[in-house]
């Protein structure tokens, strides 16, 4: 068994490397913030937490972000490209 290099043949090639690596790492820690963000939300609707519906709106976007990164990556590299 050979072991391929992380580097690739330009920075957008290593990032994305990088990121397929970790990409269940990214999807769990996703998930967790998704799943927060619904709690935080119940809680806030029923008066058990102070704070803002919005910020939990956002964290799940974060959150649903961070799942499906390796599409989120590959959008902004060939922004930057």
């Amino acid at each position: 068994m050979t072991a391929t290099p992380i580097s690739g043949a330009t920075p957008a090639d290593t990032l994305l490397a990088v990121i397929t690596l970790f990409q269940y790492f990214f999807q769990a820690f996703g998930a967790g913030c998704v799943l927060w963000a619904i709690i935080r939300w119940r809680g806030i609707s029923l008066g058990q937490l102070q704070g803002s519906p919005l910020s939990c709106g956002i964290q799940l976007l974060f959150g649903a972000m961070l799942i499906n990164i390796l599409t989120v990556a590959s959008g902004v590299v060939a922004l930057f490209s």
